[in-house]
């Protein structure tokens, strides 16, 4: 079953946050919906609530900053986090850059 998610939140035509969900992202259009705030922390803590403490949720807030919850995990410069963030629909997780949930959120 595929489940990658992708949500983007764009501002003045620039991706601000992207939350790139390793699972469970048919929540993704329900994370939209209960964001009040653009704060990463605060985007971050609604996706926790709504996935489900995913230890597979990266929110990414600029090409070099991110929160996640992967202990085996760290995305590192160079890779598609970086070199893609301003895509707002290329999902990170995947060098092909697909997601089977994607939205994005123009502000």
């Amino acid at each position: 079953m595929a489940t990658q998610g992708l949500l983007s939140i764009v501002k003045n035509n620039q991706v601000h946050i992207k939350v790139i969900c390793g699972w469970n992202g048919y929540c993704i259009p329900e994370l939209k919906e209960k964001i009040s705030s653009l704060t990463p922390e605060i985007v971050h803590q609604h996706a926790l609530d709504i996935v489900g403490g995913s230890d597979r949720l990266v929110t990414q807030y600029a090409k070099d900053k991110c929160i996640f919850e992967e202990t085996d995990f760290e995305p590192k410069q160079g890779e598609n986090y970086f070199e893609h963030f301003n895509n707002p629909t290329f999902n990170p997780r995947w060098d092909h850059g697909t997601s089977d949930y994607t939205e994005v959120l123009v502000l």
